[in-house]
């Protein structure tokens, strides 16, 4: 696991590896502004605010990730891509102000999509919900 705060406001960060996280804290990556894409490919859960204002972070990809805190990439103006095939809920404000984000996947099972969730981003089609 990644606590929360662990790497909170660590402007130099650059790259993150952590294949075997299977969990990350609550604003654990928030405000590190020089992430540009991270991969966590086992973890299940993202805390709340874990990302937000990452204002470089491009690409995320969490293939397992099953939810998503309130507020976890708030205001990730940059991000364009990102992957949660597994994602089964998220919280309010989720993808709020992600001007970038374009197209957003969920997977079958998802019934409820909070309010604001994609509030202010730059979604051009309605999410779509399909397996991948």
């Amino acid at each position: 696991s990644i606590e929360g705060y662990a790497f909170n406001s660590c402007s130099n960060l650059a790259e993150i590896h952590f294949p075997k996280a299977t969990s990350i804290g609550g604003n654990a990556f928030e405000s590190c502004n020089k992430l540009v894409s991270v991969e966590f490919p086992m973890v299940v859960s993202i805390g709340s605010e874990a990302f937000k204002e990452c204002s470089n972070l491009t690409d995320v990809q969490c293939p397992e990730a099953e939810k998503i805190g309130g507020s976890t990439f708030y205001k990730c103006r940059k991000l364009a891509n990102a992957k949660f095939p597994k994602l089964k809920s998220m919280g309010t404000w989720a993808f709020y102000d992600c001007e970038s984000l374009e197209q957003f996947t969920i997977a079958n099972g998802v019934t409820i999509i909070p309010w604001k969730a994609f509030n202010s981003s730059g979604l051009k089609n309605p999410v779509s919900a399909k397996t991948e």
